[in-house]
């Protein structure tokens, strides 16, 4: 089902792509003639403008060539960045899984053990920790994130760091990617490579200890707003997932044979909840992908979220329909992992669909 919904997206997104192209939807591969977007053409030079990129043929000749061009890797021009969005999306895709991996693995780290033991926590424990999930679920992201700002902005006041001067300390480092002032990305790195994309590990690679510090103070920020957006639904979702499990037979079986509650709940229970947390994850892993635009924006932090900002506010079409392409194939990709990580968490899955062919 993967291929044909993809082609489904790809095909709604040629649709978006003409209603919002005012007649010029060769837009989307605009260089030199980005000046048509302002000014009003006569109709025989849009004509030759839609002609020159082939969208003056039939709809579906038109959707076939937009699908093709897709899968060559060919997102159309970026007017904003005067670039291929294919280059756009290898700076800016690196820069946000940056801190979006570090933030999700640390709140399943942290929401997970929270999730069990509120499922079986005494009720009063168990009130506090649900409620407080459901206080962090219903905040905003770009509330947190700016409550985040505002803490770390406080914080190097108090500490003296806000002077501005042009030290590793400087107060701009809440926002950004790194202090472009005293940096610049890393265009050599040791042994000849070429940069990665990501800042962590280009930095270290080209020897800049410096800078990797400066990037790891620049990812705090987001990192934290990720893993506490995170954390509610992690331990709403493990808690949902352990109290249906351990109304199951077999643990009943397990406590009246007498094992430790530690046994019953990681080796029995857990294991058997992670079938219906898994599916879970995948949806929650899309979510953060758009949750990261409310991050990025506040701290001026140079992603793929921070993309779709400036594409929208420039009417980069280019950008947007790429931003929407990701999410969505994200979307797809990770229902698919999820249904092979099902064979994995459960064997009688697979055994199952043999029986059936």
């Amino acid at each position: 089902m993967l291929i044909p919904t993809f082609i489904a997206v790809s095909f709604a997104m040629y649709y978006f792509l003409i209603a919002f192209s005012h007649g010029v939807p060769a837009v989307l591969y605009f260089h030199d003639e980005l000046e048509a977007i302002y000014y009003a053409l006569h109709p025989k030079e849009l004509a030759a403008l839609n002609a020159k990129y082939g969208f003056d043929k039939s709809w579906y000749i038109q959707w076939f060539n937009y699908l093709s061009k897709i899968l060559t890797g060919n997102l159309g021009f970026s007017p904003k960045f005067n670039q291929p969005v294919v280059d756009v999306l290898a700076k800016t895709i690196p820069a946000t899984l940056e801190f979006v991996l570090p933030g999700i693995l640390l709140a399943l780290i942290i929401g997970i053990p929270y999730g069990i033991k509120s499922s079986v926590a005494k009720p009063k424990e168990s009130f506090y920790i649900t409620t407080s999930s459901l206080f962090g679920v219903s905040i905003p992201v770009f509330v947190v994130a700016l409550f985040i700002k505002g803490l770390i902005w406080e914080t190097f006041f108090y500490l003296g760091f806000a002077s501005g001067d042009h030290s590793i300390f400087d107060i701009s480092f809440y926002s950004g990617r790194f202090n472009g002032k005293i940096f610049t990305y890393p265009s050599h790195l040791i042994f000849g490579l070429q940069p990665t994309g990501f800042l962590l590990i280009d930095s270290i690679l080209s020897l800049n200890i410096p800078l990797f510090i400066d990037a790891v103070l620049h990812l705090l920020g987001p990192t934290f707003c990720i893993m506490l957006v995170v954390i509610p639904f992690v331990v709403r979702m493990t808690r949902s997932a352990m109290t249906v499990t351990l109304k199951q037979d077999y643990i009943l079986l397990a406590k009246s044979k007498g094992l430790e509650q530690k046994v019953i709940l990681y080796k029995h229970a857990f294991r058997n909840a992670l079938l219906p947390m898994t599916t879970l994850f995948g949806y929650l892993f899309s979510a953060v992908i758009l949750g990261t635009v409310y991050i990025e924006v506040v701290f001026l932090y140079p992603g793929i979220g921070y993309m779709l900002y400036l594409g929208i506010n420039f009417f980069d079409l280019g950008l947007i329909l790429a931003f929407l392409l990701i999410t969505t194939t994200t979307y797809i990709l990770f229902n698919l992992i999820v249904d092979l990580v099902y064979y994995f968490i459960d064997p009688r899955i697979g055994s199952t669909d043999k029986q059936n062919k």
